[in-house]
């Protein structure tokens, strides 16, 4: 069974998904009493995505 492409096109989806994983890492940073650090929660963001896109195309490729 083929996955249908998304709607939205694959850089925007990137973009939303760093986006909301930066917020969603900042967040917690400030749970931990850390907010000015933004570029590490950006950069755990975008490692956690990456690692997200890695694993759907070996997915898909099984």
């Amino acid at each position: 069974m083929k996955i249908p492409r998304p709607a939205v096109p694959e850089p925007l989806a990137w973009a939303i998904a760093w986006v909301i994983g930066t917020v969603m890492f900042w967040s917690l940073a400030q749970v931990f009493d850390d907010p000015k650090r933004w570029y590490t929660c950006a950069l755990l963001a975008g490692i956690v995505v990456a690692a997200g896109e890695l694993l759907d195309r070996y997915k898909q490729k099984r």
